[in-house]
C-alpha cells in the first residue's frame, strides 16, 4: 500500500472491532526495496511504501477477505494463506506469471513443488 490512508485504517480498525484479526503487521518497504525494478524479481509489487499483514481469525471467511482485499494492491504469497488462480493474479503481474510459469514448465513440468503456492506450470507449446 502506498499509504495509511483514512480508508486503510478504518479497515483495519473493523477488522480490529470485529474480532476477525489475530495478528497485524504494518512493515515499511520503500528504500532498496523500491529501488530494484519490479521485472527483476517474482516480488514485483515494489513501489509500495507499505506491507501489511493481517492475519484472520477465519482466512476462507468471505467477509474477512473482502476487508483484507481492500487494503491494497498485490501481495506478497509467503504472507497469504489463501491459494488458487485469484491468488497468484494478485500476487504476480502477468508478465512476471507467465515468466514463472515459463520457468516451471522448464524445471519442474511434474509440478512437484506445488503445495507453498501452487503456479502450474505453461502450457507446451503447440
Amino acid at each position: 500500500m502506498r499509504h495509511l490512508d483514512g480508508p486503510t485504517t478504518s479497515t483495519v480498525a473493523r477488522l480490529f472491532d470485529d474480532r476477525d484479526i489475530a495478528h497485524l503487521r504494518i512493515r515499511s518497504v520503500g528504500g532498496a526495496v523500491d529501488d530494484t525494478p519490479a521485472a527483476a524479481t517474482a516480488y514485483a509489487h515494489r513501489f509500495q511504501n507499505f506491507s501489511l499483514n493481517a492475519v484472520v481469525r477465519e482466512p476462507r471467511d468471505e467477509r474477512a477477505d473482502s476487508l483484507r482485499d481492500g487494503l491494497g494492491e498485490g501481495l506478497y504469497l509467503s504472507f497469504d494463506t489463501r491459494t488458487g488462480p485469484h491468488v497468484l493474479g494478485r500476487a504476480f503481474p502477468p508478465t512476471t506469471l507467465r515468466r514463472l510459469r515459463n520457468v516451471k514448465a522448464a524445471y519442474d513440468p511434474e509440478n512437484a513443488f506445488r503445495d507453498n503456492f501452487p503456479t502450474p506450470p505453461a502450457e507446451p507449446a503447440s
